[in-house]
């Protein structure tokens, strides 16, 4: 003869045999740790992921300063060949474009960079350089 118990002291537990109510609550919730963990998981990687784009698009934006600040220099000197080598530093894919205007040399270094389907996103230094005394 199989003989019903109640466990567990709930009112309103139902009975079972041989497993209390808080013991199969328990039994039930060890999965949704492991679906936790795995979320958690998930979402850790991807806001890694995410932060090192940024922190590589801060680094392409800082060579674009860089590359813009160089250039400018060189043709606020009048050297041509250091400002073509300047520009060849550049990052992969940038446009430089430069202008002169009331004694004072503007470049400007754009390039675009994306990650998958999130961008294009625009960076761009720029710089300016007052003539070199004899330079037009």
């Amino acid at each position: 003869m199989i003989r019903l118990t109640r466990r567990g002291g709930r009112s309103g537990a139902s009975a079972t045999l041989g497993r209390s109510p808080r013991r199969s609550r328990q039994y039930l919730s060890r999965g949704m740790v492991t679906v936790e963990l795995a979320v958690s998981l998930i979402a850790a990687a991807l806001v890694v992921v995410a932060s090192c784009w940024v922190v590589g698009l801060v680094v392409v934006e800082d060579a674009c300063r860089t590359t813009a600040a160089q250039v400018a220099r060189q043709v606020a000197r009048g050297d041509t060949e250091s400002a073509r080598q300047a520009e060849r530093n550049a990052p992969t894919g940038a446009k430089v474009s430069t202008s002169t205007s009331g004694g004072w040399v503007t470049v400007t270094v754009r390039v675009d960079r994306s990650l998958g389907r999130i961008g294009p996103v625009h960076l761009r230094g720029q710089a300016r350089s007052p003539m070199e005394p004899g330079q037009s």
